[in-house]
C-alpha cells in the first residue's frame, strides 16, 4: 500500500507518480492502494445572509483503485483418481492433459504427477479459464530418466483457449531431480495457459499454479473544473457551488471514497444548512439530473469536514466532476 500526494493549483492537471511515503499496511488479504489529490487554498465565494461571510476551502480527493497484489488462483497438484492410467487424453479439475500418464511414483508432491509420452505430437496441459487474467505461473519439473536427454517446455497465454500467443516463457529439463520454473506474464486479458513439450521425451509435472494478473495502477488527473469566483449570495439560496473539480482516469478504473475539505473564513454554522458533495458526468452541474452522493446536514462553523463512506466509481478513459455546493 502506498499513499501519494498529488498538488494542483488552479486551472492546473496533477497525475498520480511515485516516490510516496509508506502508510499503514490494509488488512490481511485485502491489500488496497488509496491515492490522494490535494488543491491546495482557494477562495470560492463570498456568500451574504444577514451579514456577509466569507468562505475558504482546502479539498483532497482519496481514490481507492483495489488490489495490488497477486494471488495463487489456479493451484493444481493432478491428485485426483480415476484417470491416467494409461497414455492418452483426460480432464482432470477442468484442467485439459494431452499424451500424458498419472505417475504416482515419480512425484514432486501429494498423490501423483503427470508424465509426458515419449513420441512427439501434441503434449501438453491447458489451464481452466481464469478470470483474474494470467499473473505468475510456476510448476515442478523434471526428466523422467536420463534416457531422455534435454526435455525442452514453452509456456503460452490465450485469451479464448484456442488461440495462442507467441510463447511467453520456455526452460528446459535436464536434471533427474525436480525443481521450480516460474514466469511472470502479467497479462489481465489473458485468462488460459498452456504448457507444452516443445523437444525431448518423457517429461514430469506436478504442482502448477497461476496467479492473478496484479491490478493496475491508474493514472488520476486531478483539476480544478473552471474558477469559482467571489459573488454575493442571498439568504435561502441552494446548492451555491463553493468548490468544482474533475478527475481523469486512465489505465485502470477507480474509486473516490473520501473528499476532505477545510473551511474558513467570517461565517458561523447558523449561516449555512447543508454541504453537499455531486457528481456529475460532464462540467456543469444540474441538481436534477446529477447526484447527490454525499450530504453533511447542520456543518458546523469553520474547520475540517469530510465526505466519507463514499463509492463513486470512474471508470478508464472517463472523467469525473465534482461539486462542493451550499444551501
Amino acid at each position: 500500500m502506498r499513499l501519494f500526494n498529488i498538488f494542483s493549483g488552479r486551472g492546473q492537471a496533477a497525475a498520480i507518480g511515485s516516490g510516496a511515503r509508506p502508510c499503514v499496511p490494509p488488512p490481511a488479504n485485502r491489500p488496497k492502494h488509496h491515492f490522494i489529490g490535494l488543491t491546495p487554498l482557494r477562495r470560492n465565494a463570498t456568500m451574504q445572509g444577514l451579514t456577509p461571510l466569507l468562505v475558504w476551502v482546502w479539498l483532497a480527493a482519496v481514490f481507492c483503485i483495489g488490489t495490488g497484489v497477486a494471488q495463487a488462483a489456479l493451484s493444481e497438484g493432478f491428485n485426483g483418481t480415476g484417470w491416467g492410467t494409461s497414455y492418452g487424453t483426460y480432464t482432470v479439475n477442468s484442467w485439459t492433459l494431452n499424451s500424458v500418464f498419472r505417475d504416482t511414483t515419480t512425484k514432486y508432491e501429494g498423490a501423483a504427477a503427470i508424465r509426458f509420452a515419449t513420441t512427439a505430437g501434441t503434449r501438453n496441459i491447458i489451464s481452466p479459464s481464469n478470470s483474474g487474467g494470467i499473473g505468475t505461473v510456476s510448476f515442478w519439473h523434471r526428466r523422467w530418466s536420463a534416457a531422455d536427454g534435454t526435455v525442452g517446455f514453452s509456456v503460452y497465454i490465450s485469451t479464448n483457449g484456442t488461440a495462442w500467443s507467441s510463447a511467453v516463457g520456455s526452460g528446459s529439463s535436464t536434471s533427474d531431480t525436480y525443481s521450480q520454473y516460474s514466469v511472470a506474464v502479467n497479462n489481465a486479458a489473458a485468462k488460459y495457459v498452456k504448457i507444452e513439450l516443445s523437444s525431448g521425451k518423457r517429461w514430469l509435472v506436478d504442482l502448477v499454479e497461476v496467479s492473478d494478473a496484479p491490478a493496475s495502477t491508474p493514472t488520476i488527473a486531478i483539476a480544478d473544473n473552471g474558477t469559482v469566483g467571489a459573488t454575493t449570495v442571498a439568504t435561502g439560496t441552494v446548492a451555491h457551488v463553493l468548490v468544482k473539480f474533475s478527475a481523469a482516469v486512465t489505465v485502470a478504473n477507480a474509486e473516490l471514497n473520501t473528499v476532505a475539505f477545510t473551511t474558513a473564513g467570517t461565517y458561523d454554522a447558523n449561516d449555512l444548512t447543508n454541504l453537499k458533495l455531486w457528481y456529475s458526468a460532464d462540467a456543469t452541474l444540474n441538481t436534477g439530473s446529477d447526484s447527490n452522493i454525499k450530504t453533511i446536514t447542520g456543518p458546523a462553523a469553520a474547520g475540517a469536514k469530510s465526505f466519507t463512506g463514499l463509492s463513486q466509481a470512474i471508470n478508464s478513459g472517463s472523467t469525473g466532476y465534482f461539486f462542493i455546493t451550499a444551501d
